[in-house]
C-alpha cells in the first residue's frame, strides 16, 4: 500500500469501518441502493447501536410524512434512538476505497448515478466518527486517524454549514469538519470509525408525536414509519405515534 494518499500527500489509512443507517438506507427496495447495499456492505454483519435520531424533515419523496434526522436534542438517556452500523464489504479501507465508499453512499442517497466531487449537497452531508481509542496519542493508528480527519475536513464545499443540522437553539449536531456528534458504543468496539448521512431538517421546532401521527395518516403513507418499526429503526417517539395512528385509524 502506497505511503500517501495522492490527493492530500497525508499518511494513507488501513483502518476498519462502516455506514451509520438511520432509515430507508436499510430496507428500500430501490435498485440503486439494493445494488448498492449488495455489493459494498456487509448487511449480515449488521449491528445495531444508540443513535441520536428522530423523525424532523419533511419529506417530498415520503408523502410530506416526516423522515429521520440527527439532533444534537437526542444525545440524551431518555431520548437516544437505536440505528444499525453496517460494515464495509471489504475492510480495512485505505483512502481510494474511501473514496470509492462515499462517492457509493452519495449515489445511494441521492438516487443518482451522476452526483458532485464534494461530500455536501443541497438537502443533506456526509458526516464521520472516529473511535475514540484512535484518537489517544498512545494508539497505533493515531497517526492514521488524524490524517482521515484532514482528509475528511477537505472534502465539503463552500455552503456547508454546520448551523443547517440544528433546530432552534439546540447545538448543530456536526461541527465545521464534518464530524457527527455520537457516542461511540461497545458494540463497535472492533470498528475504527463510521460514516453516515446528516439531512438538514429546515423546520423551526421539532414535531410531536401527534403532529408525526397526523402526517403519516392524513397523507396517507406510513410506509417509512411502518418500515423502520419492521427493522428495527426506532425513535423515542414511536410506542406514543403508533398509538396514535391506532386510535384515528380504529375511529374511522
Amino acid at each position: 500500500m502506497n505511503n500517501t494518499n495522492p490527493n492530500n500527500n497525508f499518511k494513507d489509512i488501513s483502518l476498519n469501518g462502516g455506514i451509520l443507517v438511520i432509515g430507508s438506507l436499510l430496507w428500500d427496495k430501490d435498485k440503486l441502493r439494493e445494488d448498492w447495499r449488495n455489493e459494498y456492505l456487509r448487511v449480515e454483519n449488521k449491528i445495531r447501536t444508540s443513535a441520536p435520531i428522530r423523525y424532523g424533515r419533511i419529506s417530498k419523496d415520503r408523502n410530506f410524512t416526516f423522515s429521520m434526522v440527527f439532533s444534537q436534542d437526542c444525545n440524551d438517556e431518555y431520548k437516544i434512538g437505536k440505528a444499525f452500523f453496517v460494515p464495509f464489504r471489504e475492510n480495512p479501507i485505505s483512502f481510494d476505497k474511501l473514496k470509492t465508499q462515499t462517492t457509493e453512499l452519495i449515489k445511494s442517497e441521492r438516487k443518482k448515478i451522476e452526483v458532485e466531487n464534494r461530500f455536501n449537497w443541497s438537502w443533506g452531508t456526509l458526516a464521520i466518527v472516529l473511535n475514540p481509542k484512535i484518537l489517544l496519542k498512545d494508539s497505533d493508528k493515531y497517526t492514521e486517524a488524524n490524517s482521515l480527519l484532514n482528509y475528511w475536513e477537505k472534502c465539503y464545499g463552500n455552503r456547508f454549514n454546520p448551523d443547517n443540522y440544528k433546530v432552534g437553539q439546540e447545538i448543530p449536531i456536526l461541527n465545521k469538519q464534518g464530524v457527527l456528534s455520537f457516542t461511540w458504543t461497545d458494540e463497535l468496539k472492533d470498528y475504527d470509525f463510521l460514516i453516515a448521512t446528516a439531512t438538514k431538517p429546515e423546520i423551526e421546532e421539532y414535531p410531536t408525536s401527534k403532529e408525526i401521527a397526523d402526517r403519516i395518516i392524513t397523507n396517507k403513507y406510513s410506509e417509512y414509519f411502518d418500515k423502520n418499526i419492521e427493522f428495527e429503526i426506532s425513535t423515542f417517539q414511536d410506542k406514543e405515534i403508533n398509538e396514535i395512528c391506532q386510535t384515528q385509524n380504529a375511529s374511522r
